[in-house]
């Protein structure tokens, strides 16, 4: 039986199971643990190690749900077959710019019961109050420097994203900053894109008004299929590995590493859209595919819609360095669709630790809508049900096992005043549910 030694320390920065798991995940990529070798039993880790039974517990689930191992019932915790990362040997690119200090040129939404308007108040005073000066002009076309500081900072720390504020473009919205990177794209010579079936239609009707050739890849429970991938060999991946919309299916890491294996050696890009990646409710958020890949061959989408309330559009992407130089030459035409007073107030709002809070509060009060919504769902339906992607994000799939037509399915549902989205040509019936509004 194989024996573990990780090295656990009490007080660390992290909880116990965090280090233990990013032991054994470390020990897996690097071949040290090979596949299909068994792990030591829950009961053996605890009494080796002197821990308690759930850090064990809570670290190879986090394990399972990434794909870095199974379990065997009655049997035990198996690795899975891995394919090497080509990145987790290289090292990060990181270039130095020069930071000009001038100002002159320059209803999917929150609970509203959950964000506190008089704290976002006060910090829209104090740029109000301190920064009368910088209000007077046009803000800066990539969007406040304090702000792109401040994400850089929260997304390495929560979504271990790899960037300079440089790389960050911010923009009222995902939506205008997509329309900004077809033009960039389209010059590049990128003319063919895929996206994951079923997905979002918003971000295929952008990139379809720009005449690019799409190519639709099935979806699966470990995520998009690569193989499909493989065989339309397009420029462009669009996808959302951390919390699919519309299935909530999490990709893999198996799918994720041979993801950006597809990219890397087809000199491809990769756009990863994570709208709502960092609303997990169960075992830390999933690594994203920007960090895993050292930041090369990624475009990362995110949004802050979601987090906030919906009136406060802001959003951003991040770009590698080889599309930035692109962008720059671009970004004269475009003027900044955010607020600046907005972009100015949040970077206050982050910097000052207030955004962390927030984000600690309403993923424990989502999470508890969630597991009662779950839990109506089991008691009213039973097994005439199978629910998909309830761990994370603000909506979940629900399979429904009936002879009903869908139509007939969705007139049934809207007469019980239950706000469902179906999917069409599926068999099995996949509903969607509106988990931060929905509490019936």
């Amino acid at each position: 039986m194989l024996k573990l030694t990780p090295i656990l320390k009490e007080n660390g920065d992290k909880s116990l199971y965090i280090q233990l798991y990013e032991y054994i995940r470390q020990e897996i990529e690097t071949g040290r643990i090979e596949e299909a070798e068994q792990l030591p039993s829950i009961r053996k880790m605890v009494l080796e190690l002197s821990i308690s039974k759930t850090t064990v517990e809570s670290a190879y689930q986090q394990l399972i749900m990434e794909g870095y191992i199974y379990s065997v019932p009655k049997k035990g915790y198996y690795v899975s077959k891995i394919e090497k990362n080509i990145f987790f040997d290289q090292k990060i690119e990181k270039r130095v710019f020069e930071v000009k200090e001038d100002y002159s040129s320059k209803d999917e939404g929150l609970d509203e019961n959950i964000f506190c308007f008089n704290i976002w108040k006060k910090y829209l005073s104090r740029v109000l109050i301190y920064e009368t000066q910088r209000l007077l002009t046009y803000g800066d076309k990539q969007g406040e420097y304090e702000l792109r500081r401040e994400i850089v900072k929260h997304l390495y720390q929560s979504r271990g994203v790899i960037c300079d504020p440089n790389q960050i473009v911010i923009g009222a919205g995902v939506q205008s900053l997509i329309s900004i990177l077809c033009v960039i794209l389209r010059s590049m010579g990128y003319n063919t894109i895929a996206f994951e079936d079923p997905g979002f239609e918003e971000p295929q009707q952008i990139f379809n008004d720009y005449n690019f050739n799409i190519k639709h890849i099935p979806v699966s429970d470990e995520g998009m299929d690569i193989d499909v991938l493989k065989k339309f060999n397009p420029n462009i991946c669009y996808a959302c590995p951390s919390h699919q919309f519309p299935t909530g299916t999490i990709m893999t890491v198996n799918k994720r590493t041979q993801l950006l294996k597809w990219a890397y050696q087809n000199n491809s890009l990769i756009i990863e859209d994570d709208y709502d990646g960092q609303l997990r409710y169960c075992g830390k958020p999933i690594p994203a595919l920007q960090g895993l890949s050292k930041g090369k061959n990624v475009i990362y989408l995110g949004s802050f819609s979601t987090l906030l309330i919906a009136s406060i559009r802001i959003s951003y992407m991040i770009l590698p360095y080889n599309i930035l130089e692109i962008y720059d030459r671009y970004k004269d035409r475009y003027n900044q669709t955010a607020s600046k007073i907005d972009q100015l107030t949040l970077a206050y709002f982050m910097k000052d630790g207030i955004f962390e809070r927030h984000l600690r509060k309403i993923k424990r009060i989502y999470s508890q809508k969630n597991d009662l919504l779950v839990k109506t769902i089991k008691d009213q339906l039973g097994n005439k049900v199978s629910i998909m992607g309830s761990g994370s994000g603000i909506h979940m799939g629900v399979k429904i096992i009936s002879r009903k037509d869908e139509v007939v399915l969705y007139e049934l549902c809207s007469k019980l005043n239950v706000q469902i989205n179906p999917i069409k040509k599926h068999v099995m019936y996949l509903l969607i549910f509106d988990k931060v509004r929905e509490n019936k």
